[in-house]
């Protein structure tokens, strides 16, 4: 079982949703399945952010980086 606090999601509830990340060990489906090979659970982190995005969220980081990629 982990004891360090991830660095992506941080180990919070999902604003939205109301859970945890699929690789953290409250959430009920939760497996230590930490993968040597690839590393790849941070991608549970990253789908669970992008779940408990609001809108406003969303907006902010798709104007940002739209604004970014028409500068350059």
């Amino acid at each position: 079982m982990k004891n360090d606090k991830c660095s992506i999601c941080k180990d919070g509830v999902g604003t939205l949703t109301g859970k945890y990340c699929k690789n953290n060990p409250k959430h009920p489906t939760y497996e230590e399945r930490y993968d040597c090979w690839d590393g790849l659970t941070y991608l549970d982190c990253w789908n669970f952010i992008r779940s408990n995005e609001t809108k406003q969220e969303w907006k902010e980081r798709v104007f940002q980086k739209n604004s970014y990629n028409s500068v350059y």
